[in-house]
């Protein structure tokens, strides 16, 4: 009776990547799931950043399938043990795996710099993160599109057999396009929270929180070690097992370290933060001399009956946006508030007590 097991070797290799491939699946959605959740908490909306985080998701949990076809059809095995068909299957589970690898990372940074444009509260600030936006969208398109058309038509996905064009100057220079996307997210985090008004042993761990991407890079650069090593492979199923692996990693740490920024004491701190500085930045209101009914006019009014003022100020300040009359403090997060200007409202209570209730 055969055994329905699969049986791991140094010949069959690839169950070894289904493992890690699942688990860090399920650790990803998990970290997105959650990330999604504690912001609408805070909230009570989802925004696109939620939506690009959902779709980075959905794309790697694709990325996953498409992996454990590539290992079905072979990866991990060595090319002469397969048929004509397990190629053709290998050739096109790497092709779509390909094209989601590139999709996902995209959309990982784009749900992280979409935050930044909520935390920016400048259009020039808005415009610098806006530019990695652009620029991190136009190089995903490029690999993707580049990706699509590899081997001539009409076999796209046929790496193994068909001509196509230099794979590892291809994969090199979109790694050093990532890195730079990665580096130019981190540097404008730095910018936007730099003069964040917050005590020094809170802002460390918010700008910590968003350099977390700078993990991706030893990542990055260990993925092209390994994929330039084997680029004139002739066994590229059983060749290929270490690039897919790092592959694996990169893919869902890149989702995971972009949920950092979002965990509830990072995002209540960066709510106080941008409170602050935005009342310091702002001008006050004119002073109590200024308000419509002053104590020297109702004096006036009274003449010179005699009566009692008694005036009692109440120093309490409130900070809301001008927008819709009704913006809640969380709308710093979520980026809602229509225009930047800051009130601040003195409240004055004025009462006038008689000697003689009547008058002439």
């Amino acid at each position: 009776m055969a055994s329905g097991k699969v049986m791991i070797t140094a010949e069959n290799r690839g169950p070894l990547i289904n493992m890690p491939s699942w688990i860090l699946l399920v650790v990803m959605c998990l970290t997105t799931l959650v990330k999604i959740t504690s912001k609408w908490l805070m909230v009570h909306r989802f925004q696109y950043d939620d939506i690009y985080m959902f779709a980075a998701m959905v794309v790697t949990i694709g990325f996953a399938v498409a992996i454990s076809a590539q290992v079905t059809a072979g990866l991990g095995q060595h090319q002469s043990s397969l048929d004509t068909e397990q190629v053709a299957r290998f050739e096109q589970a790497a092709y779509a795996s390909q094209i989601l690898y590139v999709t996902s990372l995209c959309l990982a940074k784009m749900a992280l710099l979409q935050f930044l444009i909520y935390l920016a509260r400048n259009n020039s600030r808005r415009m610098l993160v806006r530019g990695v936006m652009i620029f991190n969208c136009t190089s995903a398109m490029v690999a993707i599109l580049c990706v699509a058309f590899q081997c001539r038509l009409p076999h796209p996905w046929a790496t193994l057999h068909d001509k196509c064009f230099d794979q590892r100057g291809f994969w090199i220079a979109f790694g050093f396009m990532d890195i730079v996307a990665d580096i130019a997210t981190i540097l404008s985090s730095i910018c936007l929270l730099y003069d964040l008004h917050v005590e020094r042993k809170q802002k460390s761990p918010i700008i910590a929180a968003f350099a977390a991407r700078a993990l991706m890079i030893p990542i990055i650069i260990v993925r092209l070690v390994f994929l330039s090593a084997f680029s004139n492979s002739i066994d590229h199923p059983f060749d290929d097992f270490s690039t897919v692996l790092t592959t694996i990693v990169h893919i869902n740490f890149s989702i995971m370290v972009s949920c950092v920024p979002f965990l509830k004491p990072v995002m209540d701190s960066l709510q106080t933060g941008v409170l602050a500085s935005d009342l310091r930045t702002r001008t006050p209101v004119p002073s109590s001399s200024r308000l419509p009914i002053s104590l020297e006019k109702i004096s006036r009014k009274i003449g010179s009956r005699s009566m009692k003022l008694m005036e009692s100020e109440s120093q309490a300040y409130s900070a809301t946006a001008m927008s819709s009359g009704n913006d809640d403090p969380r709308d710093v997060l979520s980026g809602s508030s229509s225009k930047e200007k800051m009130v601040i409202q003195k409240q004055t209570t004025v009462a006038v007590h008689f000697d003689n209730p009547t008058l002439p």
